[in-house]
């Protein structure tokens, strides 16, 4: 199968023409391994999603990782620290568990 360009989501380097992200996961593993925190902040299409995908892959050998988005969340989840942190568990247990239904 030949690579494609992909510009719809996360990207997998042997499906897709992609950049070398291997520099940009050197420098975020040792913040994670210190507990620093970090942030990736670009526009569309600059490799936020396709990053912390492969940022999960090689961080699962050594972490439990729970990647969890709260981009479908509303607004009203966030109104304050107890609806929020009923909302995050919510997310964290459906992470965990899987949905058979």
């Amino acid at each position: 199968m030949s690579k494609t360009f992909n510009i719809t989501g996360t990207c997998f380097p042997e499906k897709h023409y992609m950049v070398n992200i291997s520099d940009k996961l050197a420098q975020i593993i040792p913040m994670v391994d210190a507990g620093q925190y970090f942030c990736i902040n670009r526009a569309r299409q600059y490799g936020k999603s396709t990053t912390l995908h492969a940022l999960v892959s090689q961080l699962s050998d050594k972490y439990i990782v729970f990647p969890l988005s709260f981009q479908r969340m509303s607004t009203a989840k966030f109104k304050d620290e107890d609806t929020f942190c009923r909302a995050f568990v919510e997310r964290l247990r459906r992470t965990v568990e899987p949905d058979f239904s």
